[in-house]
């Protein structure tokens, strides 16, 4: 399943919107609709107004949804547009209605914010195999006297650090991504083997989704967070200016622009 599909509608994100855009039609097409106050007026189902306006709101989705780039944005545009559309339906029905529906929106906008969107950034998602073909590539390059580099971050889909720091890190991608630094992502609740190689705690409670470990030649050199001996893991808030400060991006950088023109000086001379 892509990350498309399956990243965005297993998210808390799309869950929350879905449950709060379908909340207005379950009540007014339930029973539940027959103990509210303007049920002696209105009575249960849909009126020719609301249904209008939910048919006004598909075409303009339909019509808009060609130009999105990707499905995180055609979603983000549906929830907005349901939103409106009940906003409009509670404010016809009763005030009372469109204030809690309002408190409530306001509450899933801080408790599940929108997941970023990275379609455009230098960030692989990676399969197990995946991961282990781009170690044995460095690998084999590092005894044929090439460095490279991978940055490679442990992430789940349902974890909100893990949503905050997607952007940063696609920001650090599109910064300092070369072929022979290369970042990439793991999904460590869908491969859990991965979050066992590299001794990642994946519980809910756990400090280390996500984690970003820094690869040499397909080698662990460094990780954020660290864990100590004790196995007590260290407490960090990662963000783009804490991982380029902690693996000092910018001369890992430099290493491999000597190395690339050392190489080309050798050429050069031969």
């Amino acid at each position: 399943i892509t990350m498309g599909l399956f990243g965005v509608v297993g998210g808390r994100w799309f869950l929350c919107n879905t449950m709060v855009v379908m909340s207005v039609l379950a009540i007014r097409t339930s029973p539940v609709n027959d103990y509210m106050p303007w049920s002696p007026e209105i009575g249960r189902g849909l009126r020719t107004r609301e249904v209008e306006l939910l048919t006004m709101m598909g075409f303009a989705i339909a019509v808009k949804s060609r130009k999105m780039a990707s499905d995180l944005e055609l979603y983000s545009t549906i929830f907005k547009f349901f939103h409106l559309v009940n906003i409009v339906m509670c404010g016809l029905l009763d005030v009372s209605i469109l204030l809690a529906y309002l408190v409530l929106l306001s509450f899933i906008t801080v408790a599940a914010p929108e997941m970023a969107d990275t379609s455009n950034s230098n960030v692989q998602e990676l399969r197990p195999y995946e991961l282990l073909e781009w170690q044995e590539e460095d690998k084999a390059a590092g005894e044929a006297g090439e460095v490279r580099f991978a940055l490679i971050e442990l992430m789940t889909l349902w974890s909100p650090p893990s949503q905050f720091f997607a952007p940063e890190f696609a920001s650090l991608s599109m910064r300092f991504g070369t072929k022979r630094l290369r970042f990439g992502k793991v999904d460590v609740e869908k491969h859990r083997k991965v979050a066992q190689r590299f001794g990642v705690d994946i519980n809910a409670m756990s400090a280390q989704v996500p984690t970003v470990v820094l690869l040499k030649n397909g080698v662990e050199m460094d990780r954020l967070p660290t864990v100590g001996k004790d196995k007590i893991v260290e407490r960090v808030k990662l963000s783009e200016s804490v991982v380029e400060k902690t693996f000092d991006l910018p001369k890992l950088l430099g290493e491999l622009n000597a190395s690339n023109k050392a190489k080309e000086e050798a050429k050069k001379s031969k």
